[in-house]
């Protein structure tokens, strides 16, 4: 009976069992403003970063290990002929996987190249730092203007893409593929401020740039416009994206 009695009592002042401090203080979550929690978060904070360095130097690591097949040699023999005058300036590009031609900026950057070196090595490496160079802004874009909420998903998604070895793989190569990011950036940066006509200018504009640097951009830009339509029900300046896309 004397067992049973402090077991109620124990249930009705929970406070007065011996072991309740201990168990309170296990289940009391920690002060997110400790210098413990402060800590914790640093380093989570830190972590994208540390992968987007990672994959930074993953695009520039061992520039000799280059693929040199007939796509890489096709675009450099090419570029470095525009770039001595031997063939004129073109308007469309190399044939796709389903015979179609791609339109000329798919070669126009590496022709630009061309006229910089003509060691394909260099080439690749200039082709290599064009793309961290655009993983960073990407990086910088959001930690500036993202919204604190969103920042850190932001953040990791461009992690994932930093150390995605297909992204990697398509960072190291004379390849139209590779050179899309140079209008990623901004195409999402337009579409972010879409509710503005500048934004929507610049969203249409850099869709279009990305189809004609290669023709899988025409796809992306129809699906980014689809699901944006979708979503906002068509309220934003689409008149303004449509002059862009022109």
């Amino acid at each position: 009976s004397m067992a049973i009695f402090r077991r109620g009592a124990y249930d009705a002042a929970p406070h007065l069992h011996p072991l309740s401090s201990a168990r309170n203080d296990m289940l009391k979550p920690s002060d997110p403003r400790s210098p413990e929690a402060q800590a914790e978060r640093s380093w989570f904070d830190l972590l994208p970063w540390l992968f987007i360095l990672l994959g930074c130097v993953m695009r520039v690591l061992w520039p000799l290990d280059m693929e040199w097949k007939y796509d890489e040699q096709w675009m450099f023999d090419k570029a470095l002929a525009i770039a001595n005058g031997r063939t004129p300036w073109p308007w469309i590009g190399m044939a796709s996987g389903v015979g179609l031609r791609n339109p000329g900026l798919s070669i126009w950057p590496f022709a630009l190249i061309a006229h910089v070196t003509e060691d394909p090595v260099l080439a690749t490496q200039l082709v290599q730092w064009i793309n961290v160079l655009g993983v960073c802004g990407y990086a910088l874009w959001v930690h500036k203007t993202w919204q604190p909420a969103d920042r850190a998903l932001g953040l990791w998604g461009t992690a994932l893409y930093a150390v995605s070895p297909l992204s990697v793989l398509f960072s190291r190569k004379l390849w139209a593929q590779d050179l899309l990011i140079v209008f990623v950036l901004p195409w999402l940066w337009g579409q972010r401020a879409r509710k503005r006509a500048w934004g929507a200018g610049l969203w249409g504009l850099c869709g279009a740039l990305l189809g004609q640097v290669h023709m899988s951009g025409f796809f992306a830009a129809a699906a980014l416009f689809a699901v944006t339509l979708w979503m906002d029900r068509g309220r934003f300046h689409v008149r303004a994206w449509l002059v862009g896309s022109v």
